[in-house]
């Protein structure tokens, strides 16, 4: 799925699927989001009765000068009337390029870019913060809304997430030096202005 992002002429809350099928690549629109969105996380739903497409975070800013904590889902398979829905936004920090899973349940979000200014500079610091969204109770409880997660061992942004068994998730990171222009996800701040990156 690709959800939001940059185009030639701005923000874009445009969505589409892109599947491989008969030998060729085929495109799928879906409804736009609620509102246009760049570097946002999104997770996907399969194993469950209702497929659900999940968008996190991200900024409505061409200079990415600012950062979201909304989170948006889209419910398959109901009607033609589908749309997306707002649910509650994180309580923690906004955040761009979040890792973004959805397993066991819950729509996880690991690491991403954290934002402060610093005169005509914005910074983006990578995070080490980890929260969970239940969007139902199960196996009897009834807790169903936000949770904080135990820290990452290192801070991570625009990391890929993948599962590693039914309730269990992995997130690669870079070990050794830090090119800012390279390994941008793994542990230092970047500093961007309006002449360079530092």
């Amino acid at each position: 799925y690709v959800a939001g992002g940059l185009s030639r002429t701005g923000l874009t809350d445009r969505v589409f699927e892109l599947e491989w099928r008969g030998g060729r690549l085929q495109q799928t629109e879906l409804p736009p989001l609620p509102e246009a969105v760049a570097l946002a996380g999104a997770g996907f739903f399969e194993d469950q009765a209702q497929k659900q497409l999940y968008v996190f975070g991200g900024t409505t800013s061409t200079n990415a000068d600012s950062a979201s904590s909304e989170l948006f889902r889209y419910s398959f398979g109901t009607g033609t009337n589908a749309s997306w829905e707002k649910l509650p936004p994180l309580p923690g920090e906004p955040r761009l390029l979040p890792g973004v899973i959805c397993y066991y349940n819950d729509v996880h979000i690991f690491g991403g870019f954290t934002l402060s200014h610093a005169g005509d500079a914005t910074v983006y610091t990578p995070t080490t913060s980890a929260w969970a969204f239940r969007w139902h109770p199960i196996d009897g409880t009834t807790f169903a809304d936000w949770r904080e997660l135990s820290p990452l061992l290192q801070a991570v942004a625009a990391s890929a997430v993948f599962n590693t068994g039914q309730a269990h998730a992995a997130l690669p990171t870079v070990q050794g030096p830090l090119d800012p222009g390279v390994h941008a996800s793994c542990g230092k701040k970047i500093r961007v202005d309006r002449k360079s990156v530092v």
